[in-house]
């Protein structure tokens, strides 16, 4: 229920993103390992790639928290132990590719057009929620004014990337007044 409200408001533009700059991996990190027990009490293999030089993002911390949260445990859900899930992040031209990759069941083809739609569950997949989801995450990718793509492929895995504007160095700095 409370999905479906959050949902309705942000695609009503209620629930606008509050954006400050970032760091890319203070976005990611404390995410990934809160994950960290469930997939090691799994046995899967949680990896992080963030490069040293990822610039800031300009994000609503909470919002791209929860865009996170629901990529790691839908990882988690969908691989076998013994699986592997790799969060990496990428500068490319003026954004950050986020990446939440596993080597999970996958998604079936026909359902990748409609996998961010309200309500949308593969069958046969284990259980979660109420197919909300991927299409909360979508529409907070979209008011950050990123995109999210998918790609899968049946018995192999998933994965998820999302965009954000990257945040101009020059525009951290204070000016200088000399």
């Amino acid at each position: 229920m409370r999905d479906l409200l959050d949902l309705s408001k942000i695609e009503a533009g209620e629930a606008a993103p509050h954006l400050v700059p970032v760091p890319t991996r203070d976005l990611i990190v404390p995410v990934a390992e809160a994950f960290r027990p469930q997939a090691e009490s799994k046995g899967i293999a949680l990896r992080l790639d963030l490069g040293p030089d990822l610039p800031s993002v300009l994000a609503d911390r909470e919002q791209l928290e929860r865009v996170i949260g629901n990529l790691l445990g839908n990882a988690l859900r969908h691989t076998d132990p013994g699986g592997h899930i790799h969060v990496s992040a990428v500068r490319r031209d003026g954004q950050v590719a986020i990446s939440v990759a596993d080597t999970g069941h996958g998604i079936p083809p026909e359902y990748l057009p409609v996998i961010f739609d309200r309500f949308v569950r593969v069958p046969d997949a284990p259980s979660g929620g109420a197919g909300l989801g991927l299409s909360i995450s979508k529409s907070i990718v979209v008011a950050h004014g990123g995109q999210i793509v998918v790609q899968s492929k049946l018995g192999h895995g998933t994965t998820f990337t999302f965009t954000l504007q990257a945040v101009r160095e020059s525009a951290l700095r204070p000016p200088d007044h000399t």
